[in-house]
């Protein structure tokens, strides 16, 4: 099992084509799709999330999203933005250490 050595610059082509397939995929998606960053600010949208809320990227980049949400979208953002905290805690108390197989 011998390993096989990639020049760097193989590996950096391989690595953008397969990005920009997932670009075009993505693209072409019929539903909206954006992406947040940790501080839930949009850093990505597709165009069909362009499209529903009828703004440029550049006026999308950088907000939050709750910018963009009616009141009642909002509610139901964050209740689930709570129960996915909830969740977590939960999961992580039970995967810890009080509670592991002796």
């Amino acid at each position: 099992m011998g390993s096989k050595i990639v020049p760097k610059h193989t590996m950096d082509i391989e690595f953008l084509q397969d990005l920009l397939n997932h670009k075009v995929l993505i693209e072409s998606l019929s539903e909206g799709f954006a992406v947040v960053d940790e501080k839930n600010e949009l850093t990505y949208i597709n165009a069909r999330f362009r499209e529903m809320l009828e703004y440029t990227n550049e006026e999308i980049w950088g907000h939050i999203t709750q910018d963009f949400l009616k009141d009642e979208n909002l509610r139901i953002q964050r209740e689930n933005i709570q129960k996915e905290r909830i969740e977590r805690y939960q999961s992580m108390s039970l995967s810890g250490p009080q509670n592991q197989a002796v």
